[in-house]
């Protein structure tokens, strides 16, 4: 894979999607994850993985995820929230 985007999720599995990401994206690993975010308890990825057998490095970008509820709650984990930040959505729009 060209492009690996990993939600929190893959850390509640046992990290195996993350192990599988690791070792096959091929151009570019960009951590996305907002301070806020409850279950991003650890925000910077690049110093917790060496470069995959292709020298592709983690890095680190830290968001806001704006996303709120119909009520204006904030919900820093909710996923709507993280495509919606200039820094991913550029990605994507990119890759589209």
């Amino acid at each position: 894979m060209p492009y690996a985007i990993i939600g929190a999720s893959a850390f509640d599995v046992g990290g195996d999607a993350l192990d599988r990401a690791k070792r096959t994206v091929v151009k570019r690993w960009t951590n996305f994850a907002d301070r806020r975010d409850p279950v991003a308890l650890d925000v910077h990825l690049a110093d917790d993985y060496a470069p995959n057998d292709r020298g592709v490095q983690v890095k680190d970008d830290l968001v806001v995820n704006g996303y709120s509820n119909r009520a204006g709650k904030a919900n820093y984990h909710k996923m709507y929230g993280y495509p919606r930040a200039p820094e991913l959505s550029e990605i994507v729009r990119a890759f589209l």
